[in-house]
């Protein structure tokens, strides 16, 4: 006996669990594992008096143990044998603990023997469980969106408030029920998400859908559709979050319209304002949609409709407000769309259209266009409805797409009118050039002639500081003379006056003889021409007009180049065409400069240059460049990286071979 005693004191004392014997208050035994729990030394515990124990118990738990107590000692059959309470340890830290009673008999007497075990990580665990339960809760019933929970054989398990309003179902309606067997679902969609739930089972990855689904009262609305998996307690369910779209499709299938009406706009004002009335009615509930207008005249204002039923009718103001119900859309202050019910109650008894159309109601506004009201839309009913959402967006839409309308005549009218004034400057500019081209050209004949008949007749008699005047002016007619030239022949190119005798010709031999032709320069300043293009490039042209084309590239290619450079002329063959490139290392051009280089008087100032480039010039050349290679059906483009970069210019020339 007294070794199985040894034994059982053993096994208590090594335990995990915390025994301890109570009688009459008073703590008789206990094991490691107890003064480990409750956080006191086993010299403190054995010093405590009858009920001192109740001290460490957390004071709001402190009654409620001390009265656990007494019914067990007083033998309550009904007393809780089973509890949970908190203490607090000896270094303050409150812990809980579960404590288990049974009654024994111990020295003769009765006691209760306790077991105690520490629960304060499953009391936190539950407390955090708690208040996830809590958030989860308060998100499920505060969510925007509809959301309902479902277990794998499609069995509705719970829903949130969101979901009643959006269906019109009560909550009772829905718990129990088949979620796929739901009578919301439009049967069209119903195999669809079917299909849908079956993938998600597999474990597939679902896009949003988007069905039409109806309501209680039987109105249909759409919604956008998301079911995800979820792991409760083991076991796996499903949610939809449903979201109600509505407004988004209604707002689509307007914008469609609307996009469609843009896309098939004409240049016929009229016609484009008729097919947004159209439009309106079609979106609308309407039975009639009117546009109206003031149009301004120099002896009054006259007002023109537009109806949905391709009607234009033009009144004078005085019979529109004796006539017409529209006129009171007229006089709002203010951009807000007004529903006008009633109209045959009214005196509107003369207006046509509310006779011949038997309407009772309108809802219409007032369009602002360039900060003043000068025209109306609005939507006529045979019965005045309730004003939807749908209808609201319908007629606001609407009647941007007709401000944008009437926005972008006014320019097209104020861009053709400025055309026209530009056309006619731009007539008047040719001509002055033209003219004073021809003008300046007579006394300068005579200038050149007088000035070479000095030098030829006194060159023995004058002094050669007076010679060397005589050249300048010589030189100087020259220059004027080319410039005139250039004048008179950019004026005819801008006016189409210039027609091309278009023979066949050989385009290598041209670049070929217009090198030889400038070699002589290039070699003065130690330039070297590399020629880089085919044996024979056989085409229509007019050889004397690309001759010119070629002369005045290669002349600039030498000019903007420095000393000790070469220039490289290379001729392609892509589609259909010949490719002519000049390239040089020369000055370059910014892509500011080359946006400039083929414009009339589009010269490039470059101040910083060293001397020894050459940059006179009218800054005409590559303009009549540009419009002689496109008269040929051509084109001419410049390439280059930047700033004394080099660059290439190209030009191309049609290959005809017959």
């Amino acid at each position: 006996m007294k070794e199985s005693e040894k034994l059982l004191s053993e096994i208590i004392n090594q335990t995990f669990i915390g025994f301890a014997i109570f009688q009459d208050f008073e703590i008789k035994y206990f094991n490691p594992e107890f003064s480990k729990v409750i956080g006191y030394p086993y010299e403190e515990i054995i010093k405590w008096k009858p009920k001192e124990f109740f001290n460490i118990i957390n004071p709001a738990d402190r009654d409620r143990a001390i009265s656990l107590a007494q019914k067990l000692y007083s033998g309550n059959n009904n007393a809780l044998n089973f509890f949970q309470l908190r203490i607090v340890k000896k270094p303050g830290d409150t812990v809980w603990i579960e404590i288990q009673t049974k009654p024994i008999n111990f020295e003769g007497k009765k006691a209760d023997l306790i077991f105690l075990q520490d629960i304060t990580p499953y009391k936190e665990a539950e407390q955090k469980l708690k208040e996830s339960e809590e958030k989860f809760r308060h998100l499920f019933e505060k969510s925007p969106f509809s959301i309902i929970l479902f277990d794998s054989e499609g069995i509705i398990k719970d829903c949130n408030s969101v979901t009643e309003e959006m269906f019109g179902f009560t909550k009772e309606e829905f718990l129990g029920n088949n979620y796929f067997l739901n009578p919301s679902i439009n049967p069209d969609h119903l195999p669809i998400t079917k299909k849908r739930y079956e993938q998600l089972k597999e474990g597939e990855s679902l896009f949003p859908q988007e069905v039409k689904i109806f309501r209680a009262d039987g109105t249909s609305i759409w919604i956008n559709s998301q079911i995800s998996k979820v792991k409760i307690l083991n076991r796996t369910y499903f949610y939809s979050i449903i979201q109600d779209i509505t407004n988004k499709k209604i707002l689509e299938d307007i914008m469609f319209e609307l996009n469609q009406n843009f896309f098939n706009f004409t240049s016929d004002f009229q016609e484009n304002i008729q097919s947004l009335t159209q439009t309106a009615k079609k979106l609308s509930k309407g039975n009639l949609v009117l546009y109206a207008k003031k149009i301004f005249h120099e002896d009054g204002s006259t007002i023109q409709i537009i109806t949905s039923e391709n009607e234009v009718i033009n009144c004078n103001f005085t019979d529109f407000k004796q006539k017409y119900f529209i006129n009171e859309i007229f006089k709002l202050k203010h951009e807000t769309p007004e529903g006008f019910p009633n109209l045959n109650r009214n005196n509107y008894n003369l207006d046509p259209f509310i006779q011949i159309y038997s309407l009772k109601g309108a809802y219409g506004k007032i369009i602002k266009n360039l900060d003043d009201f000068t025209s109306i839309i609005a939507i006529l009913y045979e019965n005045m409805p309730e004003i939807s959402y749908e209808e609201q967006l319908v007629l606001l839409l609407i009647s941007d797409a007709i401000a944008i309308e009437e926005k972008r005549w006014q320019l097209l009218e104020k861009l053709e009118e400025q055309n026209a004034k530009l056309s006619e400057l731009d007539k008047l500019k040719s001509e002055f050039l033209r003219r004073i081209s021809h003008e300046l050209k007579t006394p300068l004949i005579s200038i050149k002639g007088y000035s070479q008949l000095l030098l030829y007749t006194n060159k023995g008699i004058l002094d050669n500081d007076t010679l060397s005047m005589i050249e300048e002016i010589t030189n100087g007619c020259v220059r004027l003379e080319n410039l005139i030239s250039e004048l008179i022949e950019s004026s005819k190119l801008e006016s189409a006056q210039v027609k091309l005798k278009l023979t066949f010709e050989d385009l290598a031999l041209l670049i070929r003889n217009s090198v030889n032709e400038l070699q002589g320069i290039a070699k003065t300043r130690n330039q070297e021409i590399i020629l880089n293009i085919h044996e024979n490039l056989i085409t229509k042209f007019e050889k004397k007009r690309m001759h010119e084309v070629i002369g005045n590239l290669l002349t600039n290619a030498i000019k903007y180049s420095p000393p000790s450079n070469s220039i490289v002329i290379k001729s392609e063959i892509k589609d259909g065409f010949y490719v002519i490139s000049v390239k040089d290392n020369g000055i370059g051009f910014t892509l500011e400069e080359k946006q400039k280089l083929f414009k009339q008087f589009g010269k490039i100032d470059r101040f910083d240059q060293e001397a020894i480039l050459a940059t006179d010039g009218s800054g005409l050349g590559l303009y009549i460049t540009k419009k002689l290679v496109e008269l040929h059906g051509g084109k001419i483009w410049v390439e280059s990286e930047g700033k004394n970069k080099g660059s290439t210019f190209y030009f191309t020339l049609p290959i005809i071979k017959d």
